[in-house]
């Protein structure tokens, strides 16, 4: 973290800021799945599924399920980011906001900009307006999507 914390240095020395790509899911090996198996949506064998995002299908990754826990997966998502705001990270870029819930999300960086208001979440999310207009409006101060080039109904 020091080489981290070193590199974040050197770019504010510069007028530059480091941004994160905060992309909310997990491997299989990863903690979490281990320490709170609820956090994850489970096949009726017993295992965790794949995450899915038709017509793609990840076997590398585990899809979380917000419905289980969501007071404790918004406190650790927020134990995570503090984490990376103490090594001077002021900027995130989240991963597909839109396919998780609206909530979730609303209450993570409301949680965060209560305390820390300079802090930045862009949105990057494959989704229509209707839904680009929503993150906004629960927080995200920023965000880009590939429907660009749609500027007539």
């Amino acid at each position: 973290l020091e080489d981290f914390r070193w590199f974040v240095e050197q770019a504010r020395s510069l007028d530059l800021e480091v941004a994160l790509d905060f992309a909310l899911q997990c491997s299989p090996d990863h903690p979490w799945v281990s320490k709170h198996p609820e956090w994850f949506h489970h096949r009726p064998d017993g295992t965790i599924a794949y995450a899915e995002n038709p017509p793609k299908k990840y076997q590398d990754i585990y899809p979380i399920a917000f419905d289980q826990d969501m007071d404790g997966l918004v406190a650790e998502t927020v134990r995570v980011l503090r984490h990376w705001m103490d090594c001077g990270v002021r900027i995130f870029r989240v991963d597909n906001p839109h396919t998780k819930p609206v909530v979730f999300w609303e209450r993570v960086i409301g949680e965060i900009n209560a305390a820390d208001p300079d802090v930045i979440f862009l949105a990057e999310a494959f989704t229509r307006p209707a839904m680009m207009h929503t993150l906004a409006q629960i927080g995200f101060q920023q965000s880009y999507t590939y429907f660009t080039w749609r500027n007539t109904k």
